[in-house]
């Protein structure tokens, strides 16, 4: 601010962040620009200042960056094994025991025959074995 009192000039796009005491949920960053506000006889009288919230946009800036590194590891790992991501990705759902969702109308639909339950019944059944199965993780 006393920069602004000192020189007459703006200080602009100024990221702020609420500070990291707050929990992560609770953080907000905005971008800030101050200007000097005159009085009659051209004086700095006060400092008037434009915040925008930009919390939203920086937790996407990194979702991208964390997306994007994310990416680049998947690649590394498959050149490293000679495999595509496709495979690895596959390799990786047949280790936790993860269908597709066309494997999974499958195992509805032969279940169904089998067991002569309603398609609302068998769907039912098989929804409780995927909470299972993924509540031992």
């Amino acid at each position: 601010m006393e920069r602004i009192f000192a020189t007459g000039e703006p200080i602009l796009h100024v990221e702020l962040g609420s500070g990291a005491r707050l929990r992560p949920e609770d953080q907000r960053v905005w971008l800030c620009s101050f200007y000097p506000v005159r009085n009659e006889i051209s004086e700095i009288a006060a400092v008037s200042i434009v915040a925008v919230d930009i919390t939203s946009r920086k937790l996407n800036e990194e979702s991208v960056r964390l997306s994007e590194a994310r990416y680049r590891a998947l690649k590394e790992a498959a050149a490293q094994r000679d495999k595509t991501i496709g495979q690895l990705i596959d390799e990786s759902l047949d280790f936790y025991g993860i269908k597709s969702h066309q494997d999974a109308l499958d195992l509805v639909r032969r279940a169904r025959a089998r067991s002569k339950l309603s398609e609302d019944q068998a769907l039912t059944i098989a929804q409780q074995q995927v909470r299972a199965v993924r509540s031992k993780r």
